[in-house]
């Protein structure tokens, strides 16, 4: 019996870590850097015995430098860490709001970081019904986002499932065709909530002519619900690079942003048949409130309660930042509150079920956003990269057969997984590279110590960390980098795989 339920169950699989086509996983350009390198220090070899040493040293830190750490170069590592000590000794780290300091002296723009290029552009859809746009003025990108329902596979029959994962597969694959497209995110918001709020929320929706046998159920909920409940929040981001198609050319963003008004309604059919209850548009006051509630954890009630009442003179995008934040190597601090934030290390190896992220993104002790960021390939440019993948480990094991020796375990499911990643591609799959963060948010009280921070921190760790090894994957901490990917899970398009 248990032989056929897993022999009906279906699961997915086929990523893997992204490396360059040189040699010993060095992009092509890097493995021309070391054979120059290599050839140069032999020619010295022969002939200038002098600087034997000097070049020996040199040729070492250069071909050291392109070793990997983490997937990495050491030489990006340590500029990185060169750029972030910079930035911490100039005062880089440090903002302060200009809207709510008055413009004081040594205040900066409205939003922080990566959001202060952004501002938000009111249209509507075919339907009359108004959505926000979130512009970015440096990288000419445009930003919507959906809040979305999906619907629970626990309650559905596995071939429902399996539609439902096929047309997000085929929904994800069909961005490859568009050209503005730039990426896809998708977060998951979960938090806990009293059970003092839960009774509240449920007397608010009580209507006062209300059956006996309702009004007896609702107080029975109440009183049950005291130690609190979970909430849930999912939505999804789509950016648009207005560089490219018709609008190319257009100076005014308004009009660039016009172009991009049919894609928005394409997806917005295309994106309801991926497993989704509902799907809909954020409004440029629900796109605020979102980016408030995220910096100031304590507003995320009355942010929507005043969407609910209509009060929304207050929810405007450039004053839905923090007043004050400061970011350093180990946390992001924002008003009342603080941020810590992951990156994936590595993904899940060979294939899982569907169900492989709930560990990760159902709800626990901390707030935490999770989001997935897929950044399509173009396809007209897959089967090409995919192609030359398949060319180049297919010369790596030549190589190693001439030499007498055996290709490793893990080179001989790489070469595997990229043909049959060509062969899917051929099928009409596309292809992307993927990202998945975590962030959590705690307050704090302001006269929090450094000891109190460093213990909420390890508690924080090893609770997202354990829940990562759940669904079977490795996190890291996103050292220096904990704004860039909070930024990430809000609906303003910030992609930290691009951020320089």
């Amino acid at each position: 019996m248990a032989d056929q339920v897993f022999g009906e169950m279906r699961t997915y699989g086929g990523w893997r870590r992204k490396r360059g086509l040189g040699f010993f996983g060095l992009s092509q350009i890097e493995s021309g850097v070391a054979f120059i390198i290599a050839l140069v220090f032999f020619i010295i070899l022969a002939r200038a015995r002098v600087i034997l040493i000097p070049s020996a040293i040199v040729t070492f830190l250069a071909l050291g430098s392109m070793a990997r750490v983490d997937g990495q170069p050491v030489w990006q590592v340590a500029w990185i860490e060169i750029m972030m000590l910079r930035s911490a000794a100039a005062g880089g780290g440090t903002f302060r709001s200009g809207y709510f300091s008055g413009n004081a002296a040594g205040s900066g723009d409205d939003l922080p970081g990566a959001l202060a290029p952004t501002r938000t552009y009111a249209v509507q859809t075919d339907a009359r019904r108004p959505y926000g746009v979130v512009y970015n003025d440096s990288l000419q990108t445009a930003t919507v986002t959906w809040r979305v329902h999906p619907h629970t596979p626990h309650l559905a029959d596995q071939e429902q499932v399996d539609v439902w994962v096929a047309s997000w597969h085929q929904f994800l694959a069909s961005l490859g065709y568009i050209d503005q497209i730039a990426h896809l995110q998708v977060t998951v918001a979960t938090a806990t909530e009293p059970g003092a709020v839960v009774a509240e929320n449920l007397a608010a929706s009580r209507a006062s002519n209300a059956p006996a046998l309702a009004q007896n159920l609702l107080n029975e909920l109440a009183a049950r619900e005291n130690s609190g409940t979970t909430v849930s929040s999912t939505f999804i981001s789509a950016t648009f690079d207005t560089r490219y198609g018709p609008a190319a050319r257009e100076k005014d963003p308004a009009v660039r942003i016009q172009h991009v008004v049919g894609l928005v309604t394409a997806m917005n059919q295309d994106i309801r048949t991926s497993g989704l209850a509902s799907a809909s548009l954020l409004t440029v006051q629900e796109l605020a409130a979102q980016n408030k509630g995220a910096f100031v954890p304590s507003l995320r009630k009355p942010l929507v309660e005043a969407l609910r009442r209509g009060d929304t003179s207050a929810l405007q995008w450039h004053i839905s930042g923090p007043r004050m934040a400061e970011s350093n190597r180990y946390y992001y601090r924002h008003d009342e509150a603080i941020t810590i934030a992951w990156t994936l290390k590595e993904a899940p190896r060979g294939h899982v079920t569907e169900e492989v992220l709930y560990n990760l993104m159902s709800p626990g002790t901390f707030p935490k956003r999770v989001t997935l960021t897929w950044n399509p390939t173009p396809a007209e440019k897959a089967a090409r990269i995919l192609e030359n993948e398949r060319t180049m480990n297919e010369a790596k094991r030549l190589v190693k057969a001439r030499g007498m020796r055996d290709e490793s375990a893990r080179d001989e499911y790489d070469r595997q997984a990229t043909e049959m990643a060509a062969a899917d591609e051929a099928r009409g799959a596309g292809l992307g590279d993927f990202m998945i963060s975590v962030a959590t948010t705690f307050e704090v009280s302001p006269d929090i110590t450094d000891e109190q921070i460093d213990s909420l921190i390890d508690r924080a760790s090893v609770e997202i960390e354990s829940r990562a090894k759940q669904s079977k994957m490795l996190l890291r901490p996103a050292y220096g980098f904990h704004d860039a990917v909070l930024f990430s899970s809000l609906p303003a398009g910030i992609n930290p795989t691009v951020l320089n």
